[in-house]
Protein backbone atom coordinates (compact mmCIF):
# COMPACT_ATOMS: atom_id res chain seq x y z
CA UNK A 1 0.00 0.00 0.00
CA UNK A 2 1.22 3.77 -0.98
CA UNK A 3 0.70 6.12 1.00
CA UNK A 4 0.85 9.59 -0.34
CA UNK A 5 1.87 12.52 2.24
CA UNK A 6 -1.77 14.19 1.89
CA UNK A 7 -3.69 10.71 2.28
CA UNK A 8 -3.08 9.91 5.48
CA UNK A 9 -3.59 11.28 9.55
CA UNK A 10 -1.16 12.56 11.16
CA UNK A 11 -2.23 10.59 14.26
CA UNK A 12 -1.90 7.65 11.91
CA UNK A 13 1.27 8.54 9.88
CA UNK A 14 3.38 9.95 12.28
CA UNK A 15 4.23 6.37 14.79
CA UNK A 16 4.27 4.70 11.17
CA UNK A 17 6.76 6.49 10.28
CA UNK A 18 8.20 6.73 13.31
CA UNK A 19 7.48 2.43 13.25
CA UNK A 20 9.12 2.42 9.54
CA UNK A 21 12.77 4.37 10.83
CA UNK A 22 12.88 2.23 13.82
CA UNK A 23 13.17 -1.01 12.12
CA UNK A 24 15.72 0.58 9.78
CA UNK A 25 18.00 1.19 12.41
CA UNK A 26 17.25 -1.41 14.22
CA UNK A 27 15.28 0.06 16.55
CA UNK A 28 11.96 -1.75 18.54
CA UNK A 29 8.95 -0.55 16.66
CA UNK A 30 6.67 0.17 19.23
CA UNK A 31 9.59 2.51 21.15
CA UNK A 32 9.44 4.78 18.23
CA UNK A 33 5.66 4.47 17.82
CA UNK A 34 5.32 5.64 21.50
CA UNK A 35 7.24 8.85 20.42
CA UNK A 36 4.59 10.48 19.15
CA UNK A 37 3.20 10.91 22.74
CA UNK A 38 5.65 13.10 23.88
CA UNK A 39 8.75 14.21 22.51
CA UNK A 40 10.89 14.00 25.69
CA UNK A 41 9.33 10.78 26.70
CA UNK A 42 11.91 7.93 27.53
CA UNK A 43 11.04 6.30 24.14
CA UNK A 44 11.67 9.24 21.86
CA UNK A 45 14.84 9.72 23.49
CA UNK A 46 15.97 6.33 22.99
CA UNK A 47 14.46 6.31 19.25
CA UNK A 48 17.01 9.90 19.09
CA UNK A 49 19.81 8.08 20.76
CA UNK A 50 19.35 5.49 18.47
CA UNK A 51 19.86 7.08 15.38
CA UNK A 52 22.52 9.26 16.80
CA UNK A 53 24.63 6.49 17.57
CA UNK A 54 24.18 5.90 13.48
CA UNK A 55 25.06 9.08 13.01
CA UNK A 56 27.59 9.71 15.52
CA UNK A 57 25.98 12.22 17.34
CA UNK A 58 24.93 12.54 21.03
CA UNK A 59 21.48 13.78 22.33
CA UNK A 60 20.19 14.25 25.75
CA UNK A 61 16.55 14.28 27.44
CA UNK A 62 14.78 17.43 27.15
CA UNK A 63 17.59 19.38 25.47
CA UNK A 64 18.33 20.06 22.13
CA UNK A 65 21.92 19.54 21.00
CA UNK A 66 24.50 22.08 20.28
CA UNK A 67 24.91 22.39 16.44
CA UNK A 68 28.16 23.41 15.83
CA UNK A 69 29.33 26.19 13.00
CA UNK A 70 30.54 24.67 9.75
CA UNK A 71 33.85 23.14 10.50
CA UNK A 72 37.12 24.77 8.37
CA UNK A 73 39.54 21.61 8.68
CA UNK A 74 42.05 23.67 5.53
CA UNK A 75 45.72 24.80 6.82
CA UNK A 76 46.94 28.42 6.99
CA UNK A 77 47.30 29.44 3.36
CA UNK A 78 50.21 32.21 2.77
CA UNK A 79 49.82 35.06 4.54
CA UNK A 80 45.61 34.69 4.71
CA UNK A 81 43.24 32.81 6.85
CA UNK A 82 42.26 29.69 5.62
CA UNK A 83 38.41 30.61 5.35
CA UNK A 84 39.11 33.53 3.50
CA UNK A 85 41.21 31.79 0.87
CA UNK A 86 38.66 29.09 1.07
CA UNK A 87 35.56 31.58 0.18
CA UNK A 88 37.40 33.30 -2.69
CA UNK A 89 38.35 29.76 -3.90
CA UNK A 90 35.37 28.42 -3.22
CA UNK A 91 33.52 31.72 -5.16
CA UNK A 92 35.92 31.61 -8.12
CA UNK A 93 35.49 27.80 -8.61
CA UNK A 94 31.66 28.16 -8.69
CA UNK A 95 31.74 30.65 -11.15
CA UNK A 96 33.71 29.19 -13.81
CA UNK A 97 31.35 25.64 -13.21
CA UNK A 98 28.21 27.80 -13.51
CA UNK A 99 27.04 27.03 -9.76
CA UNK A 100 25.21 30.70 -9.46
CA UNK A 101 21.96 28.93 -7.76
CA UNK A 102 21.33 26.67 -4.61
CA UNK A 103 19.61 23.92 -7.04
CA UNK A 104 22.52 24.18 -9.33
CA UNK A 105 25.38 23.72 -6.43
CA UNK A 106 23.26 21.02 -4.96
CA UNK A 107 23.11 18.88 -8.12
CA UNK A 108 27.24 19.65 -8.09
CA UNK A 109 27.37 18.44 -4.68
CA UNK A 110 25.38 15.26 -5.60
CA UNK A 111 28.70 14.03 -7.50
CA UNK A 112 31.00 14.52 -4.59
CA UNK A 113 28.98 13.99 -1.45
CA UNK A 114 26.86 10.26 -0.57
CA UNK A 115 23.53 11.22 -2.11
CA UNK A 116 21.32 9.66 0.60
CA UNK A 117 23.35 12.03 2.69
CA UNK A 118 22.74 15.08 0.44
CA UNK A 119 19.30 14.51 0.34
CA UNK A 120 18.86 14.58 4.05
CA UNK A 121 20.77 17.57 4.48
CA UNK A 122 18.25 19.40 1.19
CA UNK A 123 15.23 17.59 3.35
CA UNK A 124 16.40 19.24 6.78
CA UNK A 125 16.71 22.52 5.45
CA UNK A 126 20.59 22.71 5.93
CA UNK A 127 21.67 26.25 4.49
CA UNK A 128 24.63 25.10 2.56
CA UNK A 129 24.45 21.51 1.94
CA UNK A 130 27.24 21.17 -0.25
CA UNK A 131 29.40 21.60 2.88
CA UNK A 132 28.45 18.42 4.59
CA UNK A 133 31.91 17.48 4.66
CA UNK A 134 33.38 20.38 5.54
CA UNK A 135 34.19 23.85 3.57
CA UNK A 136 37.92 23.01 2.86
CA UNK A 137 36.44 19.11 1.33
CA UNK A 138 34.10 21.31 -1.19
CA UNK A 139 36.93 23.70 -1.88
CA UNK A 140 39.28 21.05 -3.36
CA UNK A 141 36.75 19.08 -5.13
CA UNK A 142 35.73 22.23 -6.82
CA UNK A 143 39.59 23.20 -7.53
CA UNK A 144 39.86 19.67 -8.74
CA UNK A 145 36.37 19.60 -10.98
CA UNK A 146 37.24 22.65 -12.57
CA UNK A 147 40.66 21.44 -13.61
CA UNK A 148 39.42 18.45 -15.02
CA UNK A 149 37.03 20.80 -17.27
CA UNK A 150 39.93 22.51 -17.89
CA UNK A 151 41.74 20.11 -19.22
CA UNK A 152 38.96 18.61 -21.52
CA UNK A 153 40.75 16.66 -24.35
CA UNK A 154 43.86 16.07 -23.21
CA UNK A 155 45.24 12.40 -22.64
CA UNK A 156 45.08 10.24 -19.54
CA UNK A 157 47.91 10.09 -17.64
CA UNK A 158 49.46 10.25 -14.29
CA UNK A 159 50.59 13.57 -13.58
CA UNK A 160 47.25 14.44 -14.45
CA UNK A 161 45.72 11.92 -12.02
CA UNK A 162 48.33 13.31 -9.71
CA UNK A 163 47.30 16.69 -9.57
CA UNK A 164 43.57 15.90 -9.58
CA UNK A 165 44.31 14.45 -5.92
CA UNK A 166 46.55 17.43 -4.97
CA UNK A 167 43.75 19.96 -5.65
CA UNK A 168 40.95 17.56 -4.55
CA UNK A 169 42.94 16.67 -1.10
CA UNK A 170 45.45 19.63 -0.61
CA UNK A 171 43.14 21.90 1.75
CA UNK A 172 42.20 19.57 4.03
CA UNK A 173 44.64 16.95 3.91
CA UNK A 174 48.28 18.53 2.59
CA UNK A 175 50.36 16.04 3.83
CA UNK A 176 49.25 13.79 1.53
CA UNK A 177 48.03 15.61 -1.81
CA UNK A 178 49.60 13.83 -5.10
CA UNK A 179 51.63 11.46 -3.13
CA UNK A 180 51.37 8.31 -3.94
CA UNK A 181 51.02 4.98 -1.17
CA UNK A 182 53.75 2.94 -0.52
CA UNK A 183 53.45 -1.08 -0.40
CA UNK A 184 49.43 -2.53 -0.41
CA UNK A 185 46.89 -1.12 1.46
CA UNK A 186 43.92 -3.07 3.08
CA UNK A 187 40.25 -1.90 3.60
CA UNK A 188 37.55 -2.74 6.34
CA UNK A 189 34.37 -3.14 5.27
CA UNK A 190 31.57 -1.91 7.09
CA UNK A 191 29.14 -4.65 6.01
CA UNK A 192 29.67 -8.88 5.19
CA UNK A 193 29.27 -9.32 1.76
CA UNK A 194 27.26 -11.71 -0.19
CA UNK A 195 28.39 -14.42 -2.04
CA UNK A 196 28.36 -12.30 -5.77
CA UNK A 197 29.79 -9.59 -4.06
CA UNK A 198 33.25 -11.20 -2.95
CA UNK A 199 33.39 -12.90 -6.60
CA UNK A 200 33.07 -9.70 -8.17
CA UNK A 201 36.04 -8.55 -5.71
CA UNK A 202 37.88 -11.95 -6.69
CA UNK A 203 37.26 -11.25 -10.18
CA UNK A 204 39.63 -8.27 -10.06
CA UNK A 205 43.04 -8.98 -10.93
CA UNK A 206 44.14 -5.90 -8.51
CA UNK A 207 42.74 -6.89 -5.65
CA UNK A 208 42.32 -9.61 -2.87
CA UNK A 209 39.10 -10.15 -0.82
CA UNK A 210 40.14 -10.57 3.25
CA UNK A 211 37.78 -13.17 4.87
CA UNK A 212 36.10 -11.59 7.81
CA UNK A 213 36.02 -12.95 11.58
CA UNK A 214 38.60 -11.55 13.22
CA UNK A 215 39.11 -8.65 15.24
CA UNK A 216 40.92 -6.42 13.23
CA UNK A 217 38.18 -7.47 10.40
CA UNK A 218 35.03 -8.16 11.73
CA UNK A 219 32.99 -8.00 8.21
CA UNK A 220 36.07 -8.70 6.15
CA UNK A 221 38.22 -6.36 3.92
CA UNK A 222 39.67 -5.32 0.76
CA UNK A 223 43.39 -5.60 -0.33
CA UNK A 224 44.03 -2.96 -2.79
CA UNK A 225 47.01 -3.76 -5.33
CA UNK A 226 47.70 -6.94 -4.06
CA UNK A 227 48.89 -8.61 -7.00
CA UNK A 228 49.99 -5.56 -8.59
CA UNK A 229 53.22 -6.52 -11.00
CA UNK A 230 54.96 -3.00 -10.69
CA UNK A 231 54.92 0.44 -8.37
CA UNK A 232 51.56 2.70 -8.30
CA UNK A 233 53.32 4.59 -11.43
CA UNK A 234 53.77 1.62 -13.03
CA UNK A 235 50.14 0.75 -12.59
CA UNK A 236 48.55 4.13 -13.42
CA UNK A 237 51.03 4.40 -16.97
CA UNK A 238 49.12 0.74 -17.79
CA UNK A 239 45.83 2.45 -16.81
CA UNK A 240 46.38 5.39 -18.95
CA UNK A 241 47.42 3.37 -22.03
CA UNK A 242 44.59 1.15 -21.93
CA UNK A 243 42.07 3.99 -21.82
CA UNK A 244 43.67 6.20 -23.90
CA UNK A 245 43.85 3.00 -26.38
CA UNK A 246 40.28 2.28 -25.53
CA UNK A 247 39.33 5.58 -26.55
CA UNK A 248 41.13 6.19 -29.79
CA UNK A 249 39.29 2.70 -31.15
CA UNK A 250 35.95 2.46 -33.13
CA UNK A 251 32.72 1.87 -31.24
CA UNK A 252 33.55 1.84 -27.73
CA UNK A 253 30.67 2.12 -25.12
CA UNK A 254 31.41 5.83 -23.06
CA UNK A 255 29.56 5.03 -20.33
CA UNK A 256 31.13 1.44 -20.32
CA UNK A 257 34.67 3.40 -20.84
CA UNK A 258 34.29 5.64 -17.92
CA UNK A 259 32.73 3.40 -15.24
CA UNK A 260 35.75 0.74 -16.01
CA UNK A 261 38.09 3.94 -15.71
CA UNK A 262 36.51 4.43 -12.54
CA UNK A 263 36.64 0.69 -10.97
CA UNK A 264 40.14 0.55 -12.33
CA UNK A 265 41.82 3.62 -10.45
CA UNK A 266 39.74 2.59 -7.05
CA UNK A 267 41.60 -1.31 -7.16
CA UNK A 268 44.50 0.24 -8.28
CA UNK A 269 44.29 2.72 -5.15
CA UNK A 270 46.98 4.59 -5.46
CA UNK A 271 46.72 7.57 -2.67
CA UNK A 272 46.64 7.28 1.07
CA UNK A 273 42.99 8.71 0.53
CA UNK A 274 40.85 10.17 -1.83
CA UNK A 275 40.91 7.27 -4.26
CA UNK A 276 37.21 6.99 -4.56
CA UNK A 277 36.64 11.02 -4.77
CA UNK A 278 39.28 11.24 -7.93
CA UNK A 279 38.24 8.11 -9.50
CA UNK A 280 34.72 9.81 -9.50
CA UNK A 281 36.41 12.99 -11.00
CA UNK A 282 38.20 11.19 -13.98
CA UNK A 283 34.73 8.88 -14.58
CA UNK A 284 32.53 12.49 -14.96
CA UNK A 285 36.12 14.49 -16.81
CA UNK A 286 35.69 11.00 -19.33
CA UNK A 287 31.90 11.28 -19.73
CA UNK A 288 31.57 15.08 -20.26
CA UNK A 289 34.85 14.33 -23.15
CA UNK A 290 32.19 12.45 -24.90
CA UNK A 291 29.28 14.72 -24.52
CA UNK A 292 27.62 13.01 -21.62
CA UNK A 293 25.94 14.42 -18.20
CA UNK A 294 28.18 13.87 -15.15
CA UNK A 295 26.57 10.59 -12.97
CA UNK A 296 24.50 10.90 -9.85
CA UNK A 297 25.18 7.58 -8.55
CA UNK A 298 22.84 6.22 -6.55
CA UNK A 299 25.23 4.13 -4.74
CA UNK A 300 29.22 3.66 -4.27
CA UNK A 301 29.46 -0.37 -4.78
CA UNK A 302 31.94 -0.10 -7.41
CA UNK A 303 34.67 -2.77 -6.24
CA UNK A 304 31.58 -5.50 -5.59
CA UNK A 305 30.07 -4.57 -8.96
CA UNK A 306 31.22 -6.65 -11.87
CA UNK A 307 31.86 -4.29 -14.90
CA UNK A 308 28.64 -4.24 -16.56
CA UNK A 309 26.85 -3.69 -13.90
CA UNK A 310 28.83 -0.83 -12.65
CA UNK A 311 28.54 0.51 -16.37
CA UNK A 312 24.37 0.06 -15.84
CA UNK A 313 24.85 2.13 -12.47
CA UNK A 314 26.32 5.08 -14.11
CA UNK A 315 24.44 5.52 -17.38
CA UNK A 316 21.46 5.39 -14.98
CA UNK A 317 23.40 8.43 -13.03
CA UNK A 318 24.36 10.28 -16.08
CA UNK A 319 20.27 10.23 -17.22
CA UNK A 320 19.22 11.26 -13.14
CA UNK A 321 21.70 14.00 -13.12
CA UNK A 322 19.96 14.90 -17.22
CA UNK A 323 16.37 14.62 -15.61
CA UNK A 324 17.27 17.53 -12.41
CA UNK A 325 19.62 19.64 -14.74
CA UNK A 326 16.56 19.79 -16.72
CA UNK A 327 13.77 20.99 -13.88
CA UNK A 328 16.13 23.43 -12.71
CA UNK A 329 16.87 24.51 -16.61
CA UNK A 330 12.99 25.89 -16.20
CA UNK A 331 13.63 28.89 -13.97
CA UNK A 332 15.99 30.53 -11.23
CA UNK A 333 13.00 29.75 -8.66
CA UNK A 334 13.61 26.03 -9.17
CA UNK A 335 14.62 25.20 -5.06
CA UNK A 336 16.84 21.93 -4.28
CA UNK A 337 14.06 20.41 -2.81
CA UNK A 338 12.22 21.06 -6.56
CA UNK A 339 15.16 19.85 -8.00
CA UNK A 340 15.77 16.91 -6.24
CA UNK A 341 11.57 16.31 -6.62
CA UNK A 342 11.96 15.50 -2.37
CA UNK A 343 8.59 17.29 -1.60
CA UNK A 344 6.88 14.30 0.27
CA UNK A 345 10.05 13.57 1.96
CA UNK A 346 10.08 17.35 3.81
CA UNK A 347 6.75 17.13 4.67
CA UNK A 348 7.23 13.15 6.22
CA UNK A 349 10.55 14.93 8.08
CA UNK A 350 8.49 17.89 9.27
CA UNK A 351 6.25 15.12 11.29
CA UNK A 352 9.28 13.85 13.24
CA UNK A 353 12.31 16.20 13.11
CA UNK A 354 12.21 16.94 16.46
CA UNK A 355 13.36 13.27 17.37
CA UNK A 356 15.76 12.82 14.60
CA UNK A 357 19.56 14.03 14.88
CA UNK A 358 20.61 17.22 13.75
CA UNK A 359 22.73 17.38 10.86
CA UNK A 360 26.72 18.75 11.51
CA UNK A 361 29.06 19.57 8.87
CA UNK A 362 32.28 18.26 8.59
CA UNK A 363 33.92 15.20 9.69
CA UNK A 364 33.04 11.46 9.37
CA UNK A 365 29.19 10.96 8.10
CA UNK A 366 27.25 7.93 8.93
CA UNK A 367 26.40 6.91 5.46
CA UNK A 368 24.35 3.93 5.97
CA UNK A 369 22.24 5.57 8.43
CA UNK A 370 21.74 8.35 6.26
CA UNK A 371 20.67 5.46 3.78
CA UNK A 372 17.67 4.12 5.59
CA UNK A 373 16.46 7.48 7.39
CA UNK A 374 15.71 8.52 3.23
CA UNK A 375 14.78 4.81 2.20
CA UNK A 376 11.44 5.98 4.66
CA UNK A 377 10.85 9.79 4.10
CA UNK A 378 11.25 9.03 0.61
CA UNK A 379 9.40 5.58 0.12
CA UNK A 380 6.90 5.16 2.82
Amino acid sequence: MSWGVDAFEPAVAVPRLLERIGERLGTAGHEASEALSEHTSAAAVGLRRSVGDKVGIEAAAGSSPHVPELRDTAPQVGNHTAATDLATLIEQRSAQLGLDTPARRALEAGLFIDRPLLEFGVVSGHPNPELLFGQAEWAGYLDARAFAREYGEGELNPDFIAELHRRAAGFAKPEIAGKFRSGSMIGVLPEELGDAEIAAIEANPLLRYVPGGTDQFPRGGIEYGAHATGSVEEELRSLSKWYNDQRAGPGYDPYRLAAELEQRLVAVHPFPDYNGRVSRLLMNWSLERDGLSPGLLEHYHDLTSTPTDWADVVRRGSATYDTIANRIARGADVDPVAAFRLEGAVERYRMIERILPPLVSGGQQRIGAYRSIMATLRGW
